[in-house]
């Protein structure tokens, strides 16, 4: 059904109700809402007073400063995945950053993501491997120079994930780390659409 303007005059205001009422289109010059909600209840956007649309926090993480790392060369060839000593927001709560299994993100469901991360001085003299992984594949890999420390690395792609696709960042085994101050390292994923 298709109703035009007026049908909203004495009718309840809720667009739950009138679409339950058979409403499929509504088609009107000015429609006036605060909150859009999806079929659960859930806020979807909200629209402040002066007419500035407000989407709900989308799925992301921004992690830095190299902790360490953990061995995962027996699942991830090479990697030594590492963990973070600040984790400044955690959106949705899919990263984890853990000094035993190493930092991950578990992808909540499928869409694109932007992923980021990298280091920008190295914690001595040699070469550093660059490693991101999506799963037990490494996408990604970037060496430094064999120098001394001034070397950096970093990368940012999209890239379509699956539910529970899982994202690793580290070093190849081997070889030099990330220097330990919290601007020199870091990993970022957000959830685009």
């Amino acid at each position: 059904d298709e109703h035009i303007g007026d049908y909203l005059m004495g009718k309840s205001h809720d667009l739950a109700t009138i679409a339950a009422d058979g409403l499929s289109t509504l088609k009107a010059d000015t429609v006036k809402v605060d909150t859009i909600q999806n079929r659960s209840g859930t806020g979807a956007l909200t629209i402040d007073s002066g007419g500035t649309l407000f989407k709900t926090q989308k799925v992301g993480f921004y992690a830095r400063g190299y902790a360490g790392y953990v061995n995962k060369s027996s699942t991830h060839s090479n990697l030594h995945v590492w963990y973070y000593t600040n984790v400044d927001f955690n959106n949705g709560n899919h990263f984890t950053n853990s000094s035993s299994t190493g930092a991950v993100f578990v992808a909540p469901k499928a869409g694109v993501y932007l992923i980021s991360g990298g280091m920008g001085y190295k914690s001595g003299v040699g070469y550093h491997g660059l490693m991101y992984f999506k799963n037990t594949t490494n996408i990604i890999r970037e060496w430094s120079y064999n120098s001394f420390r001034h070397d950096s690395q970093t990368f940012t792609v999209t890239d379509q994930l699956a539910a529970n696709d899982e994202l690793r960042l580290g070093s190849h085994l081997g070889y030099t780390y990330p220097a330990s101050d919290d601007f020199y390292c870091w990993f970022s994923v957000q959830l685009l659409f």
